[in-house]
């Protein structure tokens, strides 16, 4: 999905919940142990796995090494903000969703 000019992250956060199938009144929490990077995880009652967003730009190796994703959770970013290997790391650990 190409994304509008001028887009702003808390924007487009809705929509990837509402693309992912999550309510809005999901709970949306920041993980702190991300340093590299904003990485937001968020949960639903009524949806059985998380979904982990980070919308920056670049998405560091480190933030890459540290995510511990299972096969049903789902992790949104740019497309642009990861390496191929990145990419193919992530797409094998998790639901690896590019926009």
């Amino acid at each position: 999905m190409p994304l509008a000019e001028g887009w702003k992250p808390e924007n487009l956060l809705a929509e990837i919940l509402l693309l992912q199938g999550f309510p809005l009144d999901s709970q949306v929490r920041s993980l702190p142990e991300f340093k590299a990077n904003a990485v937001q995880q968020v949960t639903s009652e009524f949806v059985t796995h998380p979904l982990y967003v980070c919308l920056d730009k670049k998405i560091k190796p480190e933030t890459v090494a540290k995510l511990k994703l299972g096969s049903e959770d789902i992790f949104v970013c740019l497309d642009s903000a990861l390496s191929d290997e990145a990419k193919v790391k992530l797409a094998d650990q998790c639901n690896l969703k590019v926009i």
